[in-house]
């Protein structure tokens, strides 16, 4: 079903069959501000990491299994192994 369908058939907007889909926040007053976005945790990743020693860090992105989005796939953890750390 398309989206103009569903608007249809539903008699809903766009905004609204959208909105899950962009930010379980979407509905809050000012969603679109960063004092928002830290309300509910955001950078909490960020900050985590900052907190952490840069060799603790490496280790935790290793075993975490990320790996690049180039065509071999290359382990992040081991790049950033590769950067002199200081």
């Amino acid at each position: 079903m398309t989206l103009a369908a569903e608007i249809d058939h539903n008699g809903t907007s766009p905004e609204k069959l959208l909105a899950p889909v962009l930010s379980s926040f979407w509905d809050q007053p000012e969603s679109w501000t960063l004092d928002t976005y830290r309300r509910h945790e955001g950078y909490e990743g960020l900050r985590k990491a900052l907190a952490m020693a840069p060799d603790d860090l490496i280790a935790y992105v290793k075993d975490s299994g990320l790996r690049g989005r180039g065509g071999a796939g290359f382990p992040t953890g081991m790049k950033w192994q590769f950067i002199p750390q200081g």
